[in-house]
């Protein structure tokens, strides 16, 4: 079997050689030529640029880390051939489907939900180790997702994935790793933390940190059509096959779509996102954060058959539950209510005892009374006594005979 593909491999190679010698491309007009990566990184650039202007295409190509690279090997040595991408679609296809039924926003962006990022940061693969960035990717995430813990950071070994912990062959970082075997070991035995087994080994395997702990997760689902991975995307990101084409290489920012005619081969990224507005995907991928949109991109609805296969998986985590905080009401001590004091008007009494009220004279000793003035009158006489009450003052009136003297001894109340 092996040989059969080699075989098919080389006559392949050889055909393409042969028709790039003799007609320069194997686009048609207005197409970037499908052999773009053989190119210098200039000539690509500019005649990405021009293909993307004739296709009234809504994204701008450039220049990364990345893109240099694929010019200088080749794109389609960096990722997964057809056979390759059967191959996955098969395994994605023995898992269980999303069955959950949700609603669906009109759109979802896990770099900004709720005003937190639930990403963690883009890396830099090696080689066709696009399955394990993807999957790990999509792990971190929802890690952080399901224990509700934006803050956190889990970088979990794209090396220990790959690898399988040392029982694959280095081969697998050309050959690449299909998402079954990636899913089962992480479910069966877990996976190590990025400092305890570094990509910078690649493609050896080498653990630094013998105690470290291995993370698993619980169990995977397939979500197939656009319905489904945006339902899927309600819980989290979800691992993404697309057809990869010589352009997608240097996309710089924008709505890919593509402006060449036959793609280079697969390639696996994290979909984080959608907006129905704008009909595209938001997509992070493995290729640096040079590339694209700060290492992410978005592509058109219906382009590149990314809605035709994605899968998602389910972790372990459980959400961190924070203890409510009980808040004691405070003590309420009720208004003192002031009772107003019941006015009892002040009973005055004025005593005076043998008052004479003489016509023609007021005797020396009242000079001491609170009698003010005396007033004689021929039927009457008044008598005006001041009170202990500022201004007030009260007036009495006394019988007259002519001019006898009257003796009276009085009390008055008021």
């Amino acid at each position: 079997m092996k040989e059969v593909i080699f075989m098919k491999k080389m006559y392949l190679v050889i055909l393409i050689s042969i028709m790039v010698f003799t007609t320069g491309c194997l686009g048609g007009g207005g197409g970037v030529s499908d052999n773009a990566s053989t190119m210098t990184s200039a000539n690509a650039i500019s005649d990405i640029q021009q293909a993307i202007k004739s296709n009234s295409a809504s994204w701008e190509a450039g220049e990364s880390d990345f893109s240099r690279q694929a010019n200088a090997v080749g794109l389609e040595t960096l990722v997964m051939t057809d056979f390759q991408r059967d191959e996955a679609v098969s395994s994605i296809n023995r898992m269980p489907s999303f069955a959950a039924s949700v609603a669906v926003p009109s759109a979802i962006d896990w770099k900004n939900n709720n005003g937190s990022n639930w990403m963690t940061p883009v890396k830099q693969q090696k080689s066709g180790s696009c399955m394990a960035f993807s999957t790990l990717a999509v792990m971190e995430s929802q890690e952080k997702i399901d224990g509700n813990t934006p803050s956190k950071q889990p970088d979990y070994s794209e090396l220990d994935a790959m690898l399988c912990g040392g029982a694959n062959s280095s081969n697998v970082f050309t050959t690449g790793l299909q998402p079954a075997i990636i899913l089962n070991y992480l479910t069966l035995k877990g996976v190590l933390p990025e400092s305890a087994c570094p990509i910078m080994y690649a493609p050896t395997y080498k653990v630094v940190d013998t105690t470290a702990t291995r993370t698993k997760i619980k169990s995977q689902f397939k979500a197939t059509g656009k319905i489904a991975i945006q339902q899927a995307l309600t819980r989290g990101p979800v691992i993404g096959l697309i057809d990869i084409y010589n352009e997608f290489s240097s996309y710089q920012k924008g709505i890919f779509s593509p402006v060449s005619t036959k793609p280079v081969g697969s390639h696996a990224l994290a979909i984080v996102g959608f907006d129905e507005v704008g009909k595209y995907w938001i997509c992070k991928n493995s290729w640096g954060s040079s590339w694209g949109e700060q290492g992410y991109c978005r592509i058109k609805y219906g382009t590149c058959r990314i809605e035709d296969y994605s899968y998602g998986i389910y972790t372990n985590t459980t959400a961190v539950v924070t203890p409510p905080t009980v808040v004691i009401p405070p003590v309420v001590t009720p208004p003192v209510v002031v009772t107003p004091p019941v006015v009892v008007p002040p009973v005055v009494t004025f005593k005076y005892a043998d008052i004479n009220i003489i016509k023609t004279s007021i005797p020396t000793s009242y000079a001491t009374t609170p009698l003010l003035t005396v007033s004689f009158g021929v039927l009457y006489s008044t008598a005006t006594l001041k009170t202990q009450f500022p201004n007030v003052f009260l007036k009495f009136y006394f019988s007259v005979d002519g001019g006898k003297t009257f003796k009276q001894t009085t009390n008055f109340t008021w």
